[in-house]
C-alpha cells in the first residue's frame, strides 16, 4: 500500500466501508521540537511562506504553491538526515534538478534563489532547535532519532487500535482507517502522542471518496 499513489489510496475501502486517511502534520520538523521542549505555534511547520516569500505572495497558480511547499518538506528532510551543511544542498540540489516536475524548477527561478539561501532560511527558522537537539541531548544521528520515535508512536497506536478493534492501515506517518472509526482514531492519536512527547500533535483528517 506505501507504493501505492495517493489517489489511489482514497478509494481503498476497509470491510467494504469508506475510508478517512490521518496524519501527523509535519510530524519529523514537530517531534524534533518537542524533543527539546519546544511547542511551536505554526501549523504548517515547514513554512513554505517563508521559504519562498516571493512565490507565496505573489503565486495564484495552486501547482506553483504546492510545489514550494514539497521543497520546504524535503529541504527539512534532507537537513535533518544530513551530516553536513553541503551535503544537504547537494541532495537538495539533486532533487530539484531530477524532479519530474517542472514546477519545482520554476518556483526556483520565481524566488531567484540559490539553494544555499533556501539552506539559509531554513537554518533561520529551526537551527536553535537543531542545534538544541545536537548539543543538549547529544544525539549523533538526529534522523534516526526522531524517525525511532516516529515508528514507537505508531507502533503503539496500531496496537492501541488494534486492541479497540478498529482496523488500521499504516502509511509512513499517515492511518487510513474507516470513516466512521475517524473520531475516535483522532483522539487516540492526540493522546498517545501526548504521552509519548508530552505536546500535542496537530492532526489532519482527510475523508475519501
Amino acid at each position: 500500500a506505501q507504493n501505492l499513489p495517493k489517489m489511489t489510496r482514497r478509494t481503498m475501502r476497509i470491510d467494504g466501508d469508506k475510508t478517512a486517511s490521518l496524519d501527523f502534520k509535519c510530524s519529523i520538523l514537530r517531534l524534533l521540537y518537542h524533543c527539546v521542549g519546544i511547542d511551536p505555534d505554526v501549523r504548517d511547520l515547514y513554512q513554505p511562506d517563508k521559504i519562498f516569500p516571493q512565490v507565496w505572495e505573489t503565486a495564484t497558480d495552486p501547482f506553483a504553491l504546492k510545489a514550494a511547499r514539497d521543497i520546504a518538506k524535503k529541504l527539512t528532510i534532507i537537513s535533518i538526515n544530513s551530516r553536513s551543511p553541503i551535503a544537504a544542498q547537494k541532495a537538495l540540489a539533486k532533487f530539484i534538478d531530477e524532479s519530474e516536475s517542472e514546477h519545482h524548477r520554476d518556483v526556483m527561478n520565481a524566488e531567484g534563489v540559490t539553494i544555499a539561501t533556501l539552506a539559509e532560511r531554513f537554518d533561520h527558522l529551526h537551527g536553535r532547535a537543531i542545534d538544541l537537539m545536537t548539543d543538549l541531548l547529544e544525539v549523533p544521528d538526529i534522523g534516526e532519532h526522531i524517525m525511532s520515535l516516529e515508528s514507537s508512536i505508531i507502533l503503539t497506536l496500531c496496537l492501541v487500535l488494534a486492541s479497540e478493534g478498529r482496523p488500521v492501515l499504516p502509511i509512513h506517518d499517515e492511518l487510513i482507517v474507516k470513516a466512521t472509526d475517524a473520531e475516535f482514531v483522532e483522539h487516540t492519536m492526540i493522546e498517545q502522542y501526548r504521552e509519548a512527547m508530552g505536546f500535542a500533535p496537530v492532526v489532519e483528517r482527510d475523508f475519501h471518496d
